[in-house]
Parts: C-alpha cells; structure tokens; sequence
C-alpha cells in the first residue's frame, strides 16, 4: 500500500480526506457535516475535522455535492446523497469533548503492521506520549502533513491524537486509535523509557 503525500492547502492532503470521506459516505450517516460561524465540522466514525468554511468549496464540497451548509444547520450522508439532518446532534460539542488537548504526542517513523479482518491487513502509525503508545491508522495520519501540525493527546485510556495546523489552528483532525498490542506497549516502553 502506498500512502499518499499530496498535501496541499495549509497541509492538508486533500484528495486523502475527499478519498475517505467519500468511502464514508455510502454509509448512511456515516458523514456529517455542521457549520458554526465562520466553521465547518465534519464528524465520521473514525476521524473529525474542524476546517475555516472558506475552504468547504476546496475540500467537503466535491464529497456532498452541496453548498456549504448555512450556520446551524446540519447535513448528513443518505441513501441518495447528502441531507439536511433534523435534530442533529451538536457537532461542535462532540468535536470539543473529543479533542484531546493535554499533552503533546510524539509522531515516530515507525508503521506498525495491523490486522483488519478477512485476512487483510493494514498500517498504523506509532505515536507516543513518554512510554503510552498511540497506533492511528495510517490512512488517517496522511490526511496531514507532520511538518505543519502539532499533535496533542493524553494518556487516559486509549487517546485519540488531535493535530492542529501550526499556522491556523482553526484547522484540525481529530483521528482515533487503534488498541495497541501488549508486544507494541512493551516494545514502546523499552524505547522511550528515561
């Protein structure tokens, strides 16, 4: 599997996060998208992402086919394309509660080899914070390109990494983990012990 590296618009990969989004969204609710002022939330099963609206044309709008939604309201993916969702859950909520800001995580080269199901198999990124390792799929960690975000986390539980961009941090994902194996907790430990 290659992972892509086409990243564009304040290191964001663009055609990664449309990729994704797309496989999503044929799954019925399995996007939705919110606007709040002058920001647009995007919430799936798995990543989240808190961008300006200015770049909703750029980024969402090849995915929902829609305009950008108007302040307040929520659209969703449906059997047939994207809808307005009644009584939606408060999008900006979730993504705060979710967005882990405690700590800063420590992004490694290292690519930990993870099954998926079905004799598939796939990559996770090994992040850490001190000796706690953080696997996110690698599919996940290439929507970003490291050099421009900073990553942040904590270690209660199984934390999911929250990037946000070095020059706007109204541009954010948050990705969720992967439960590491004891061999990769040891292994986590063993290196980056003090």
């Amino acid at each position: 599997m290659k992972l892509s590296t086409n990243f564009t618009l304040f290191g964001l990969n663009v055609k990664a996060i449309q990729s994704y989004l797309k496989e999503q969204a044929k799954d019925r609710r399995g996007v939705r998208v919110t606007r709040r002022g002058d920001l647009v939330y995007i919430i799936t099963a798995y990543t989240a992402f808190k961008l300006p609206a200015v770049l909703y044309p750029d980024v969402i709008q090849p995915v929902t086919l829609r305009e950008c939604p108007a302040d307040g309201v929520t659209i969703i993916s449906a059997q047939y394309g994207f809808e307005a969702e009644e009584n939606a859950p408060d999008l900006v909520d979730i993504f705060k509660n979710h967005a882990p800001n405690e700590k800063p995580v420590e992004r490694t080269p290292f690519l930990q080899d993870i099954p998926t199901g079905k004799k598939k198999s796939g990559l996770a990124r090994l992040f850490h914070i001190g000796t706690t390792p953080i696997l996110i799929n690698a599919d996940y960690d290439s929507m970003v390109n490291p050099v421009q975000f900073t990553y942040h986390g904590t270690t209660r539980g199984y934390s999911p990494v929250y990037a946000i961009s070095a020059s706007d941090p109204t541009i954010s994902v948050i990705m969720l983990p992967i439960k590491p194996t004891a061999e990769v907790e040891a292994l986590c430990k063993k290196m980056f012990s003090e």
